[in-house]
């Protein structure tokens, strides 16, 4: 009997075994099949993602050369205004610029005259 069971046992680790052979031979037949199908994907969406790129930077381009155009305009108007405000305030701002470094006040505050007077 003890023979008996024991041949079931060897059976069993046996079929064990085997089981987990399966069992990994379909990891890997799953796994390489994924690879298989993620290469095939990437292959049948490169000429659209090509396509769509170029789309894109069609688009880049056109818009950014119609924004390139309105930006010179603007920064080309601006300049010219802050050319006009420069001729017309540049007399006006050395006259203030002037007065504020020739008109020097002489008066000695009421403060510092207590304390030259104290002898400080």
């Amino acid at each position: 009997m003890a023979a008996k069971s024991q041949e079931l046992i060897q059976k069993l680790l046996k079929a064990e075994d085997d089981a987990e052979k399966i069992i990994q031979n379909a990891r890997e037949q799953r796994s390489r099949k994924l690879r298989d199908v993620r290469q095939v994907a990437e292959e049948e969406l490169e000429p659209f993602r090509q396509k769509e790129d170029e789309k894109f930077l069609a688009e880049q381009a056109a818009a950014g050369g119609h924004n390139t155009m309105e930006l010179d305009a603007a920064t080309q108007q601006e300049l010219s205004q802050v050319k006009t405000d420069y001729d017309n305030n540049k007399k006006t701002a050395v006259k203030y610029i002037l007065e504020k470094v020739l008109d020097i006040d002489l008066t000695m505050p009421e403060n510092i005259k207590q304390q030259v007077m104290m002898g400080n």
